[in-house]
């Protein structure tokens, strides 16, 4: 009588129209069995989904040894080592998952994540984390990336993600520039990362081929933002705990003084590896002059 998508948000129009088959004046009854029918459903759909992802966590493991080989500069030269401080991973926490799950599915009624297509519609089930000292240094990393893409060694799934913080502020009443006539944005984020969806070509072994990963490349700064944030911040949310507007606005600054730093770290660097040059040229200089 009703899609099965629909069931958790069975609304008042929908009860209206399966009256025919219960009788008028049982809305209420009505409306609550479905969505009684709709948790039992949900619960059966998420324990599959968990049966599933567990079993297929030893698959995620080794697509992260087999994408990790992509960045052993003993196995390809090439690899920009000089350029990344370290490489991390994790494979999704679960209760994460099906939290994901849930959130997008009440979102979403036509648009279902469920078991069949999980590991299909979630990119980030592995995640890869390459941490680079600079700016530029993510610059070389990112031409990498994209060289092994050409190169048929990962397979893009769609073009990659630039995270770039976001200062942005909705003025309440027009003409009125004080500060408390304008709300924070919640499309905001001081977070900064590029992000690639990828997958490994068709050649790949058959349990992993079609395991999707999500490849990020940020600098040391923008990392260690980024998990501060997360602990102190960003989960308080998602378990429904306001955070006061200060301590967000303290964030939001936090974020543009790692901007800043970025720049500056970036112009010292190269100040440095300008010096260096000019020693190495001046010693040379010397050298052939004796």
């Amino acid at each position: 009588i009703v899609p099965k998508s629909y069931m958790s948000i069975l609304d008042d129009k929908t009860v209206i129209l399966i009256m025919d088959k219960f009788g008028k004046g049982r809305e209420a009854e009505v409306k609550m069995k479905f969505q009684e029918k709709a948790s039992t459903e949900l619960k059966e759909e998420m324990d599959s989904i968990r049966l599933s992802f567990l079993s297929k966590r030893a698959d995620y493991e080794k697509l992260w040894l087999e994408l990790n080989r992509l960045f052993d500069y003993v196995i390809d030269p090439r690899f920009p080592k000089e350029a990344v401080y370290t490489i991390k991973h994790r494979i999704k926490n679960m209760e994460r998952l099906i939290e994901k799950i849930e959130t997008h599915n009440q979102k979403n009624p036509l648009d279902q994540i469920n078991n069949s297509n999980y590991s299909s519609k979630i990119d980030d089930l592995l995640g890869i984390r390459l941490i680079c000292y600079r700016r530029s240094d993510k610059d070389i990393v990112n031409d990498f990336i994209k060289a092994l893409e050409k190169e048929n060694k990962i397979v893009f799934l769609r073009d990659s993600e630039e995270k770039t913080p976001q200062y942005k502020w909705i003025e309440l009443d027009e003409g009125n520039s004080d500060e408390e006539n304008f709300k924070e944005d919640i499309q905001y984020s001081g977070y900064s990362s590029t992000h690639y969806f990828v997958k490994l070509p068709d050649s790949s072994p058959s349990n992993i081929k079609d395991l999707h990963s999500e490849i990020q490349v940020r600098t040391i700064f923008e990392d260690a933002w980024a998990e501060l944030d997360h602990k102190y911040r960003y989960e308080y949310k998602r378990k429904g705990i306001e955070i006061p507007k200060s301590i967000d606005r303290g964030f939001r600054s936090l974020s543009a003084y790692v901007q800043a730093a970025l720049v500056h770290a970036e112009f010292l660097c190269k100040d440095i590896e300008e010096e260096i040059k000019t020693c190495k040229s001046e010693d040379s200089a010397l050298l052939s002059s004796e």
